[in-house]
């Protein structure tokens, strides 16, 4: 460690002084901490002028004496183990007052600069205190040179015997108090800056005026500042600050920031209790009171005490959007910290947030997140209401637009929970309740869009080796909704068992009583149009038992670089609601695959990054005949040819070279016969699982009020001839090309198509162009989807980046969605200016988004609506 110390001469490097003084020697002989230095006589006037300097620094550290905190979080006196005596170096002109003062303490000014440095051997800290004046006190308890029993050595300087003395001392102009480990590390640092400070030495107390202090949290290493009108150290790792402005920005006037008239911070160790060291400090632990939430200079909310942990990541606001949509009206969205705002303690793993919003064309809302992780289980918790005065929205098509709600009130709520048990025990619980039919659809789109189905249920799972036994229960709390209860299933698995050193045993097997029920038949938009079609053929309830066992043996052979696995499958099903109660399918055939590369070191290109090239050969062969005494479906047999091929080459600076697979082709044929008709999908052949597969899926999906489709899915795995091929292009560490196509052979068309080219440049620059086709996409018109994407973020500067993005639907030759965003980066923050166009829907929307830096819940735009946020 080096230490340069600026003083009014110039630099002084105390190196070799400071590393001898560190190691527990106090510094006597040998090299002194600072220069020796020769001072001109004082005459005339210059003299009663430092003296009428030094009085009225006297005079305010008395006042600042008289002023310093009586209260602490730990023991307050220390032992004479616990801290060493303060070195007090004057870098400028000093001066002993012998005049006793009032209690028999005598003073010691400095003017023209001080350091003062204090080891703390029991707690492995530095403590260091700069200014530009100080007046330090010598009580009359403690002699000069020595007292209570010690003697007096004759080789110390008077500045040493000074040091020896002082309890306290008070310091003014560029105050700057800091600490630090004894060690190299710098784990939960602390800096304090002021005008005026008092410090007590025999306490580690401490009072300043119109001061800055910046702490450090340990992990991640997040700085957060307090700026008020008055701080104390009350002890060594906890302070109080009065008339405040709280925030993770180093500028005097912080963007955004929490005023409070009173905080109490204090670290806390990994158990919740005081650390004894730096190093021992987890995070820190705070309590504002009348706290306000303010952008530049205006506040924007208030909350009477927020208490909490980790200032500096778990801030109380989390974020702020607000804007205008031709749907929702002006809009005010907040998400805060659930634990600050009422004063709880967040325990370790858990990340809670509470939702205030408000839609002037919609009404009041809120909700609770709660997100938790431990050892022993993980989960979640979303809910929200609303008090809903308007009408919803609900897609592209003009019947499913101005939907009243069928109540006003409006909401929803969902648990799931994961428990890990003993014995390799698990168990899940899932909670789903909706108000009704549309709103999942209407507030929460993106989720209704992409998450999985909406379930109430309690699953128990056992897993060991290669085998499973699971327990599920599943039930609806939605009677509007279409559901189907499982009460209960029950499932045994067996995955890659070895018999006998020869054979590899699969199997997969369940038994379940099955209600199904169709729910309510007036479907919100589609009333009286497409009921008919889209909904099940029963109208109340279906109940029946399903059972299916699954056995598949296989042989695996090595043979001449080949691995060669003959197969024979079994499998029984039962289900009291079809036509024949049972039946049994059974299946033989093989599966074969190998492997080959080739080097080619000739390779090299500038142009496309090469540098020599090894192509991976994987081709993979499947056939298999099928047989079943079922006569309502008849069985097919199956062939797959497939290759997997990878192109790889070294990328990098020279002396770094890394691997890369630079090039990917997969590419399949699958046949089948006698083939299906009138397919309406991609195909997709599964190496595992080549036969017909049963179970139950659900005659009609929960999902069906998306759009309006009630996706029938057969309860045999439906397969035609068709052929895939996917690639991934890595042309450069900055510029990717994929895509992918399925073709329907026997139909004769391609029923989904995509491409997509990925393109960074210069840091500054990235864009996005995408191409997707999907065959019979949109049922009602009974036309393919087709949309076009494009992408562009440019940085302007260092503080502003723009983004555009754009969605064209190439069937209906109309504008699907356009996105414009322009970012604003401020110190640790983040604002955006949003603006979404979505003529589809037939609607628009401008926002204005504040969120942290770090912060992984960022939805550009407001959060209800934003479908191509980052």
């Amino acid at each position: 460690m080096r230490l340069i110390f600026a003083g009014n001469k110039g630099f002084y490097n105390y190196n070799d002084a400071f590393e001898r003084w560190r190691s527990g020697f106090f510094l006597r002989k040998g090299p002194k901490l600072v220069k020796k230095r020769t001072y001109p006589q004082t005459t005339g006037t210059v003299e009663p002028i430092l003296r009428l300097r030094a009085v009225v620094f006297v005079f305010w550290g008395v006042i600042f004496f008289a002023l310093s905190p009586a209260g602490g979080q730990r023991p307050v006196l220390l032992e004479p183990n616990q801290v060493s005596f303060p070195v007090i170096q004057p870098l400028g002109r000093w001066e002993l007052m012998s005049e006793l003062q009032p209690d028999g303490s005598r003073v010691v000014t400095y003017t023209g600069g001080v350091l003062v440095i204090q080891r703390r051997p029991a707690e492995e800290t530095i403590l260091t205190l700069k200014a530009q004046n100080a007046v330090a006190f010598l009580p009359a308890s403690r002699p000069i040179g020595g007292g209570q029993g010690r003697v007096r050595d004759p080789n110390q300087t008077e500045m040493e015997r000074l040091s020896e003395a002082v309890s306290g001392i008070y310091l003014e102009g560029d105050v700057v108090m800091e600490t630090g480990d004894f060690g190299i590390g710098e784990r939960g640092n602390f800096r304090f800056t002021a005008e005026k400070l008092y410090y007590d030495f025999v306490h580690q107390r401490a009072l300043g005026l119109d001061g800055v202090l910046r702490l450090e949290l340990p992990d991640p290493a997040i700085p957060f500042y307090v700026r008020a009108q008055r701080i104390r150290q009350l002890s060594e790792y906890y302070f109080r600050a009065e008339e405040l402005k709280l925030s993770n920005d180093e500028f005097y006037q912080p963007h955004v920031w929490l005023g409070a008239s009173r905080a109490d911070i204090a670290a806390v160790d990994a158990a919740g209790g005081v650390p004894s060291r730096l190093s021992e400090i987890d995070h820190y632990r705070f309590d504002l009171r009348d706290v306000t939430a303010n952008l530049e200079d205006l506040p924007v909310f208030y909350w009477p005490q927020v208490k909490g942990d980790n200032v500096g990541v778990d801030a109380p606001l989390s974020s702020v959007r607000t804007g205008y949509s031709s749907i929702w009206g002006l809009s005010f969205e907040s998400e805060w910290d659930l634990a600050s705002l009422f004063g709880l303690p967040q325990p370790p793993g858990y990340d809670s947030v509470l939702r205030i919003d408000e839609f002037t064309k919609r009404g009041p809302a809120g909700g609770v997140e709660l997100d938790y992780t431990h050892d022993f289980y993980r989960g979640n918790l979303r809910s929200y209401i609303v008090d809903d005065k308007g009408e919803d929205r609900l897609g592209r098509y003009d019947l499913r637009h101005d939907i009243e709600p069928t109540r006003p009130l409006r909401g929803r709520a969902r648990w799931q929970h994961r428990q890990f048990l003993p014995l390799d025990w698990q168990g899940t619980v899932e909670i789903s309740y909706l108000s009704d039919p549309t709103f999942l659809e209407s507030w929460e789109e993106r989720e209704f869009d992409t998450d999985k189905e909406q379930e109430t249920l309690i699953y128990l799972k056992q897993q060991r080796d290669q085998w499973a036994f699971d327990f599920l229960s599943k039930w609806s709390l939605n009677d509007f909704e279409y559901t189907m209860k499982e009460l209960p299933t029950a499932g045994f698995h067996v995955a890659g068992q070895d018999l006998f050193d020869i054979f590899t045993y699969y199997h997969n097997g369940f038994v379940s009583r099955v209600s199904e029920r169709a729910g309510d038949r007036e479907v919100p938009g589609l009333s009286g149009s497409y009921e008919p079609w889209a909904l099940p053929y029963f109208t109340d309830q279906r109940d029946h038992a399903f059972a299916v066992s699954r056995h598949e043996l296989s042989l695996p052979i090595h043979l001449w670089g080949f691995n060669i696995a003959p197969t024979v499958i079994g499998t029984y099903v039962y289900d009291d609601a079809a036509a024949a109660d049972s039946f049994v399918q059974g299946a033989g055939g093989v599966r074969a695959s190998t492997q080959f590369h080739r080097i080619d070191n000739s390779v090299k290109s500038r142009l496309w990054d090469l540098d020599r090239v090894r192509h991976i050969i994987v081709p993979e062969v499947s056939a298999f005949w099928v047989d079943s005494d079922q006569t309502e479906t008849e069985p097919y047999d199956v062939f797959n040819f497939s290759v997997r091929q990878r192109w790889q080459t070294k990328r990098g600076a020279e002396g770094a070279k890394r691997s890369v697979d630079f090039l990917r082709f997969n590419a399949q044929v699958t046949l089948v016969g006698p083939d299906e008709d009138d397919v309406g999908f991609p195909n997709k052949f599964f190496f595992s699982a080549p036969e017909p597969q049963f179970g139950m899926q659900p005659f009609m999906n929960a999902d069906f009020m998306n759009l309006g489709l009630a996706r029938r899915e057969r309860i045999n795995q439906s397969l035609a001839s068709h052929t895939t091929c996917d690639w991934s292009w890595l042309i450069s560490d900055t510029t990717a090309f994929l895509g992918g196509v399925n073709y329907n052979m026997n139909d004769g068309v391609v029923s989904q198509a995509y491409s997509s080219l990925a393109v960074q440049r210069g840091g500054r620059t990235s864009y996005y162009i995408g191409d997707f086709y999907l065959r019979d996409a949109d049922a009602f018109r009974d036309t393919d989807g087709h949309f076009l994407t494009a992408g562009l973020s440019y940085r302007l500067n260092r503080k502003y980046s723009f983004s555009l993005a754009h969605q064209f639907d190439v069937e209906r030759t109309v504008d699907t969605h356009t996105q414009l965003a322009l970012v604003r980066e401020f110190p640790h923050w983040f604002g955006a200016f949003v603006v979404n166009l979505d003529p589809a829907r037939d609607r628009y929307s401008f926002s204005v988004s504040f969120w942290p830096a770090g912060y992984d819940k960022i939805a550009l735009g407001a959060r209800r609506f934003a479908r191509l946020g980052w």
